[in-house]
C-alpha cells in the first residue's frame, strides 16, 4: 500500500492498543490470514484482530472504528467451522473476538435463569450449572464444546439433548450499539429473566443473525435436568422408510406426547463417525457404500435419541408409543437402561470427526478442522415434515452432490413435528484447489435448489447468498440507517443494505 493509503489504518490501530493493550490487537501476517480462513472454500482480508476485556473496552473500539470509517465483524470465539468460523463476510473489517468476556453476570437457580457474556463456552456453561445445588440442562451442540453459547444462539444453530433450540430460550439481550449506546431488550429489573418480553415493541429478534449491533450478554431460561433418560437407537432401511418414519412420529411430536430427541443419519453421516474412511477418491459408488453397510446389517439410516420423563413409569409409557409409531418402519430398536440427565449429559460427543471425510483421513487426538486444512460446507434447510416433502428434498440434494462427485452425508433433527432441520455439509479436501472450486459451485447451487422448492436454509455460512424469496429484505435499509448509518458493524451476510 502507498503510504497515504496506510495512514487512516495506522492512525486506528494506534488509537485500539490505546484502548485496550497492545497484547489485545494483533495484525501480523499470521493472524490475519488466519481470521480470513474457515474450511469454507474461499476467504476474505481482515486487517487486525481485537480482543476487548468488557463493555466498555466494547464501546472504545467501536469508537475508533466509527471515527475511521472501518468495520467490525463481532464473533464470539470463532469456532462455528463450516459456518465461517472467525471469517468476516467482506474484506477489510477488523475482527472484534469478545473471547475474553466469559463471565456468568447473573444466575437465579430456582427461577432457572442465568445471564452470560459472549465468551462463555459450552464446556465453562455445564460446568457452573452442574455445580449448583439444583440440577440445570446446559445447553449443548453436536459441535466444538469450545464454542460460544452466545454465538451459537445468535445464529440461530441447533442443539442436542434435552434442549434443542437455544435461540428461543433466549429472553434479553445487552447490545452496543454503532454509536455507543449501550441497550437491553426483554425482561428488565426484577423480571428479568423471568418475563419473556418486555414492556413495548419487543426488539430481540431483531439482532439474531443480524449485524445491526454487538451483543455484550444474553439472558438465557433454563429446563430442569430430566430425571430419567432412556437412550435409544434403531435403523431404517431406506430414504422412502425415513419417509415414512417422519409422518408416523408427527403427531407425537405436535402434541408433546412423546418427551424425545431424535436424529438420524445417513449411512455416510454414519460411516465418518464410525471412522470407516475407505481409501478411495471420489464419491462412493453404491456398491462401495453397501459393502460398509453390511458391518451394521445394510440399512441406509440410523437413528440415535432419548426419550426423556420423571421416571421409570413414564419412559416405559413412551417407549411403547415409540414402538407403535416405528412398526413396520424401523428395525433393530434398541433401548439400553435408564439412566439419570446427568448421566445422560456426560455421555455427550462431538460430530467433528465428519470433517476429515473428504480428506480420507483419521481426524487427530487434538481436533482442528481449520488447522488440518479440512474441508467441510454446512447447509441447513427446513424441511415440512412431510413424508414427500423430504423424498423431494433428499433428490435435490443427491443431484446436486452427485453432479459435483461429493458423497452425501446427511442427517435430519425432528423438532416440534412440523418441521425438521435438514443437515447436509459439502465434504471436500480442501488443500485440492479444483475440489474448493467444486464445492464452492455445488453448495451455492444447492443453496438455491432447495430454497426455490420451498425448503430455505436455517441459517447462512461466510460467503452465502441469501435465496430470493427466503425473507423480506425491505426494512433492512431502513434499520441499518437508523441504528448504523456508517455500518461500522459489518454486514454483508444476512444484513446486506
Amino acid at each position: 500500500m502507498h503510504d497515504a493509503e496506510t495512514r487512516p489504518l495506522d492512525r486506528a490501530l494506534r488509537a485500539w492498543v490505546d484502548a485496550i493493550g497492545a497484547e489485545h490487537v494483533r495484525f501480523d501476517d499470521a493472524t490475519r490470514t488466519a481470521l480470513g480462513r474457515d474450511t469454507r472454500p474461499g476467504g476474505t482480508d481482515v486487517i487486525a484482530l481485537l480482543r476487548p476485556a468488557d463493555v466498555r473496552e466494547v464501546q472504545a473500539c467501536l469508537r475508533v472504528a466509527r471515527e475511521h470509517a472501518l468495520s467490525l465483524h463481532p464473533i464470539g470465539r470463532g469456532r462455528n467451522w463450516g459456518y465461517g468460523a472467525s471469517r468476516p463476510p467482506k474484506d477489510g473489517c477488523a475482527v472484534l473476538s469478545l473471547e475474553r468476556m466469559r463471565r456468568v453476570r447473573r444466575f437465579d437457580a430456582e427461577l432457572a435463569w442465568i445471564e452470560i457474556e459472549p465468551g462463555l463456552t459450552f464446556t465453562a456453561l455445564a460446568e457452573h450449572l452442574l455445580a449448583a445445588p439444583r440440577l440445570l440442562w446446559p445447553p449443548w451442540t453436536g459441535g466444538p464444546p469450545d464454542g460460544s453459547v452466545v454465538g451459537h444462539a445468535l445464529a440461530r444453530g441447533l442443539a442436542t439433548g434435552w434442549v434443542q433450540d437455544v435461540a428461543a430460550s433466549v429472553v434479553g439481550l445487552e447490545l452496543a450499539l454503532a454509536d455507543g449506546r449501550i441497550i437491553r431488550t426483554g425482561g428488565a429489573g426484577a423480571l428479568q429473566g423471568l418475563w419473556v418480553r418486555g414492556l413495548g415493541p419487543d426488539a430481540t429478534q431483531l439482532f439474531f443473525q443480524s449485524s445491526l449491533a454487538v451483543v455484550t450478554a444474553m439472558t438465557l431460561q433454563l429446563r430442569p435436568m430430566p430425571a430419567r433418560v432412556l437412550p435409544l437407537q434403531f435403523r431404517v432401511d431406506d430414504d422412502d422408510g425415513v419417509a415414512e418414519l417422519i409422518d408416523r412420529v408427527r403427531p407425537s411430536l405436535q402434541g408433546q406426547l412423546l418427551p424425545m430427541q431424535l436424529q438420524l443419519h445417513d449411512d455416510v453421516a454414519q460411516f465418518a463417525a464410525l471412522g470407516l474412511r475407505p481409501d478411495v477418491r471420489g464419491r462412493l459408488s453404491p456398491n462401495e457404500r453397501a459393502a460398509l453397510a453390511r458391518r451394521w446389517g445394510g440399512e441406509r439410516w440410523g437413528a440415535r435419541g432419548a426419550l426423556f420423563g420423571d421416571d421409570d413409569e413414564q419412559l416405559a409409557d413412551g417407549r411403547r408409543r415409540l414402538e407403535r409409531a416405528l412398526a413396520g418402519v424401523a428395525t433393530r430398536l434398541r433401548c439400553w437402561p435408564a439412566i439419570t440427565g446427568r448421566e445422560h449429559l456426560a455421555a455427550r460427543s462431538d460430530g467433528l470427526s465428519l470433517a476429515w471425510w473428504g480428506r480420507r483421513a483419521e481426524p487427530p487426538a487434538e481436533r482442528s478442522p481449520l488447522a488440518d486444512d479440512c474441508g467441510l460446507s454446512w447447509l441447513i434447510a427446513a424441511v415440512p415434515q412431510r413424508g414427500e416433502a423430504l423424498r423431494a428434498a433428499l433428490a435435490l440434494v443427491d443431484d446436486a452432490l452427485a453432479a459435483a462427485d461429493f458423497d452425501r452425508a446427511a442427517s435430519l433433527r425432528l423438532l416440534d413435528g412440523r418441521a425438521l432441520a435438514m443437515v447436509v455439509p459439502v465434504l471436500f479436501d480442501r488443500a485440492d484447489p479444483a475440489a474448493r472450486a467444486r464445492a464452492a459451485e455445488c453448495h451455492a447451487r444447492l443453496l438455491d435448489r432447495l430454497a426455490s422448492a420451498g425448503f430455505p436454509p436455517l441459517r447462512l455460512g461466510a460467503g452465502d447468498r441469501a435465496p430470493d424469496g427466503c425473507r423480506d429484505p425491505s426494512l433492512d435499509a431502513d434499520l441499518a440507517r437508523a441504528l448504523d448509518p456508517a455500518g461500522v458493524v459489518s454486514r454483508g451476510l444476512y444484513t446486506t443494505r
